[in-house]
């Protein structure tokens, strides 16, 4: 199932003007975390998680970085 349908049933259950907030990891910018990054494939970048959320009726989708860049 793609992650877009995991995504709209969260949207579904979410009240009228209600914030949902996701954390996971994204593709990271240090050429050496990269290099692991690649490796593994477990990294999402930034755009795709943008494209899930948004495919799954989020509105207004923000992504912040945080930890080291």
């Amino acid at each position: 199932m793609p992650i877009d349908m995991y995504l709209q049933e969260d949207l579904w259950m979410l009240f009228p003007k209600e914030e949902e907030e996701y954390i996971g990891p994204v593709y990271p910018t240090f050429w050496l975390s990269r290099f692991f990054a690649d490796l593994w494939m477990l990294f999402p970048k930034e755009e795709e998680y943008i494209d899930w959320f948004q495919k799954a009726g989020f509105k207004d989708v923000q992504l912040k970085r945080i930890g080291l860049g």
